[in-house]
């Protein structure tokens, strides 16, 4: 009876540490990042409440790996998955996507690691993120006008 308590509390906190936030974001922009067959190193520079979407266009699957702990940082996600140590993790197929949406600046990092069927081992590259404070467009000053007076 102990150990059907025992699993049933571990799988309560796992399916809570995989439940999404919102799907995306209403004010930000998308950031699309492909990892083809030969991933490269990246870094990223995002605003505050903006997405970025990786796209897994390779044959193998894909990891993403946040190991920090990031969900401070995080507004929205789309199939990424939770650690107790606060990190990320998303698994993509092929041809399929997730997406993270951040609403507190900071800079982040994160590895993806790819099953490569071509390579035949798995490749892993660095990458970082770099999310900054979004600079609205200062609004037109208003300009006194004189009046010409009337004689």
């Amino acid at each position: 009876m102990q150990a059907n308590i025992s699993s049933l509390s571990l799988a309560v906190l796992v399916i809570a540490a995989c439940q999404n936030l919102p799907l995306s974001t209403p004010d930000g922009d998308t950031t699309h990042v492909t990892v083809g067959e030969r991933p490269t190193s990246s870094a990223l520079a995002v605003n505050m409440g903006d997405e970025i979407r990786w796209t897994n266009t390779s044959m193998g699957s894909v990891r993403i790996l946040f190991m920090e702990p990031i969900s401070s940082h995080v507004s929205c996600r789309r199939n990424f998955c939770g650690y107790f140590t606060g990190g990320l993790e998303a698994i993509l197929a092929p041809n399929e996507s997730a997406s993270l949406c951040f609403g507190k600046s900071g800079d982040l990092h994160y590895t993806i690691t790819l099953r490569s069927l071509i390579l035949h081992a798995p490749v892993s590259r660095s990458g970082s993120l770099h999310i900054g404070v979004r600079r609205e467009s200062p609004s037109p000053q208003s300009v006194p006008t004189s009046q010409p007076s009337s004689p």
